[in-house]
């Protein structure tokens, strides 16, 4: 596949670009695979990144030169699917409006490398993901251009012919803008377990987020966290006046690149007092 020129002579421009993103961990933090896709529609680029971390190593594709098509993906409608053709594939499927979805499903089918930082070509290995994420909770906006949900999810990760099926708490976000991207610091986390559940955003001036516990639904109002390190104490204070407070522990990190620099990604197992959750936390420090 040819190499065209991305988005890096127009990071900083204001133009319409459409990110669909999918995780998955298991229970125990062993099994994980993330997936995200960004298309500029009006600049017939797209960038793809797809990570999957099993017990056998960390396999992953990076590229943020793909060719994409200009239709413009309608967010608002039903059963929308986002897709990146070619010789590396990639398709998030949404079922049902935005607001109360369905389900969704991904179909990933690349060839990348065995490790956590990758060159942004295709690799030896095959990587194929079938995904099915089922809502657990009604979705949350943080703000009108992003909607997010915490799902249980279904996966099975074929490398090279060996197979690998896990179930575990998933997480769906989508996101249109055209305000550029990659511009404000922030440390975004989406922790997830049985009886608690949260998805917030760190971003000087304003934190944004939510906890769901015990079905119950509460805004998060500050999020206080410890820098990147293997383990990080977190407190975060909610529209309730309450409180959760826990530790988080790295289970595998990987490398994702943003323009000319990398960004850090995290599949983690965390304690919130005594309640243990997976799920991912992924900082962007400018």
């Amino acid at each position: 596949m040819v190499k065209n020129s991305g988005i890096d002579l127009l990071a900083d421009e204001h133009i319409l670009s459409e990110s669909v993103y999918a995780d998955c961990v298991s229970p125990n933090g062993s099994n994980a695979v993330m997936v995200r896709l960004c298309r500029y529609p009006e600049q017939s680029t797209s960038w793809l990144w797809i990570y999957c971390f099993l017990t056998q190593g960390t396999f992953g594709y990076n590229n943020n030169y793909l060719p994409s098509s200009k239709n413009i993906s309608l967010v608002e409608k039903p059963d929308i699917i986002y897709r990146q053709s070619g010789q590396e594939e990639a398709i998030f499927r949404r079922n049902g409006p935005r607001e109360s979805p369905i389900g969704a499903h991904i179909t990933v089918n690349v060839r990348g490398h065995k490790g956590s930082k990758n060159p942004q070509n295709p690799g030896p290995h095959k990587i194929q993901i079938e995904g099915d994420f089922m809502p657990k909770y009604k979705p949350w906006k943080m703000n009108r251009y992003r909607t997010e949900w915490i799902s249980n999810a279904k996966i099975v990760v074929n490398i090279d012919d060996n197979y690998t099926k896990f179930d575990g708490y998933g997480h769906w976000h989508e996101q249109h803008q055209k305000a550029p991207r990659w511009k404000t610091r922030f440390t975004y986390l989406s922790l997830r377990g049985e009886e608690l559940s949260l998805i917030g955003s760190a971003s000087e001036p304003n934190d944004a987020g939510f906890v769901v516990k015990s079905s119950k639904r509460v805004k998060i109002n500050k999020i206080k966290i410890d820098p990147p390190s293997e383990v990080r104490n977190i407190k975060i204070k909610l529209d309730d006046y309450s409180s959760l407070e826990g530790k988080i522990h790295t289970a595998y990190k990987y490398w994702v690149p943003v323009y000319s620099q990398w960004r850090v990604g995290t599949i983690v197992r965390a304690e919130i007092g005594k309640i243990k959750l997976t799920g991912c936390v992924n900082d962007w420090i400018i």
